[in-house]
């Protein structure tokens, strides 16, 4: 009782699990999840302060790596201060619309032969990128269309269009041939 009384007004993770620590395991439980909070989000930035500056130097070669990694570092700092709830709140409907996409992407590079098929990738990728988007962002009537879909309450609204994209690009296809 005593920890879903502490929790009740926790707005994200972290914070409950900020809040949990030291209910559980007292100052050092703090500490624990400091140290993993520290390590794991310095982890991160490191990594994408370099890949980026990496792409981008080399995109841009005008523009220095080290230029590149103290922009984005400064970036971050600067997006850091909005607090996590302010940039979940930005960031997961984006990620809402790009996850389901990269997915079928990735899925259909699994099957032997698709490339060959002109109409399969952009019809399929098309597809499910409008449900996404539809079902993440605010847009009206597309919205409700998009969230009404089998799954969608599940979040995976997106696989009979995808489906269906696929159908329709491998049908095409053989009609072209």
């Amino acid at each position: 009782l005593e920890l879903s009384s502490a929790l009740a007004g926790a707005g994200n993770g972290a914070v409950g699990i900020t809040e949990s620590a030291p209910l559980h395991f007292g100052t050092a439980g703090t500490v624990m999840v400091a140290a993993i909070f520290l390590l794991a989000c310095l982890n991160v930035c490191i990594g994408l302060i370099s890949c980026c500056g990496t792409y981008f130097s080399g995109e841009l070669p005008r523009v220095s790596y080290r230029a590149w990694a103290v922009g984005f570092a400064a970036f971050s700092c600067f997006v850091s201060n909005f607090g996590l709830d302010a940039i979940l709140a930005f960031s997961v409907p984006l990620l809402n619309a790009l996850y389901p996409v990269a997915i079928v992407l990735i899925a259909l590079s699994f099957v032997p032969g698709l490339e060959q098929r002109r109409r399969v990738y952009p019809l399929c990728i098309g597809c499910t990128a409008v449900q996404s988007i539809a079902a993440a962002l605010p847009l009206g009537a597309l919205s409700a269309l998009a969230n009404a879909l089998p799954l969608a309450a599940l979040g995976f609204g997106w696989v009979l269009p995808a489906a269906a994209g696929l159908l329709a690009g491998i049908f095409l296809s053989c009609t072209e041939e």
